[in-house]
């Protein structure tokens, strides 16, 4: 692919909203060219501004950066990772879905009303749903 192109292809691809097209950027983070790891970055930063960006991939990101050379798109990346700090965006797993324990509904009363409860877990995390 010649060079020129190659900078289209990832801005284009680090831009989509698809989750594997934030992980692609972390690959071309890597790469031996300046402008591509530039590009990435810029898209990364782009996923941050936008809340877009998964707790995983900054996780990546500390990694990363170490095996980055000292440059402008290391220095994207650590700019990143501050504003990332700022907005207290956590760089932990993903969270694991909700799963549902029981459903508990009472019976309707005299004007139809009813409640349903729902108890919910997500890992460690317990949360009570109530339907009045």
């Amino acid at each position: 692919m010649p060079p020129e192109m190659r900078d289209h292809v990832v801005a284009y691809s680090v831009g989509r909203n698809d989750p594997i097209h934030a992980e692609l950027a972390c690959y071309w983070l890597l790469d031996p060219a300046l402008h591509i790891r530039l590009t990435a970055a810029q898209g990364l930063a782009n996923r941050l501004a936008s809340a877009e960006l998964p707790g995983r991939i900054l996780a990546s990101l500390v990694v990363l950066r170490s095996w980055m050379p000292d440059d402008v798109a290391r220095a994207k990346v650590d700019t990143i990772l501050k504003e990332a700090m700022r907005k207290s965006v956590a760089a932990s797993a993903d969270q694991a879905p909700w799963t549902m324990h029981s459903i508990h509904a009472s019976l309707p009363d005299g004007v139809g009303a009813q409640s349903i409860g729902i108890a919910l877990q997500s890992g460690t995390q317990r949360k009570m749903a109530m339907l009045l």
